[in-house]
């Protein structure tokens, strides 16, 4: 917490290496790349349960940045992270990713890739909640160049200037997702998710949510399942006395 580099790796690096990262804070720590994390060179590293919050990179990665590293990422949360370019959550170049049951949301790129952006990877998503991430152009959501990114059971919704973008030679292998603007691929839909209170961070699902049992064999989609009985709606009042 409240670390910084003028080099990468704001709050963890690690190269040559291998880590479990369990049950960790990683919160306003700063770097030039992987303002929360920094993750190179054949390394292989968990995250399991963690929570990566607001942090900034003035280059890629604000929250995650990765190359030619095995990184899987395991029920943790990804949120309010930054970055002066590409990648306000993730900038992962090269190596396999595994992002499973994890939140990646409010997160912000000055270009493209608010929520993440790959470059010549082979990441597997699944059943994650990608949502109200920004970005300039391309895509607020997931980037893909030189890259298929294979997703299933996902929500990708709320992303400023658009779900997905493929730039040289990117791909997306998408199943059984909820995806805003429409997939194509078996089992894809665009519905509001009716998150139980999304305003304050709440991605659980409500009980009448068209996520629930609409994954692959009846699995419910995104990373938290059921956590309410509706979705929370801001009703307001306007009172003028006169």
């Amino acid at each position: 917490k409240d670390n910084s580099s003028d080099d990468v790796g704001g709050g963890f690096s690690i190269e040559y290496g291998y880590a479990n990262i369990f049950n960790c804070l990683f919160r306003n720590n700063n770097a030039n790349h992987g303002g929360g994390l920094a993750i190179r060179v054949d390394s292989e590293v968990n995250v399991i349960e963690s929570v990566i919050e607001n942090n900034f990179a003035s280059g890629e990665g604000g929250g995650i940045f990765t190359d030619n590293a095995n990184v899987n990422i395991v029920e943790s949360a990804v949120i309010w992270n930054s970055a002066g370019d590409t990648g306000g959550g993730l900038r992962i170049f090269d190596g396999s990713q595994n992002i499973t049951n994890t939140v990646i949301a409010n997160n912000f790129a000055v270009v493209h890739g608010g929520g993440i952006k790959f470059t010549g990877s082979s990441p597997i998503i699944e059943n994650c909640t990608i949502v109200n991430n920004q970005s300039s152009v391309c895509a607020g959501g997931i980037v893909a160049a030189f890259t298929q990114a294979f997703i299933r059971n996902s929500i990708v919704h709320g992303n400023g200037v658009g779900s997905f973008c493929t730039i040289q030679g990117g791909s997306f292998d998408v199943g059984y997702s909820n995806i805003e603007g429409g997939y194509d691929g078996e089992g894809n839909f665009d519905e509001d998710p009716l998150f139980c209170n999304s305003p304050v961070g709440d991605f659980g699902l409500a009980e009448n949510s068209p996520c629930v049992g609409a994954g692959e064999d009846g699995a419910d989609i995104g990373a938290l399942g059921v956590g309410c009985t509706e979705s929370y709606i801001n009703y307001s009042l306007d009172l003028d006395g006169q």
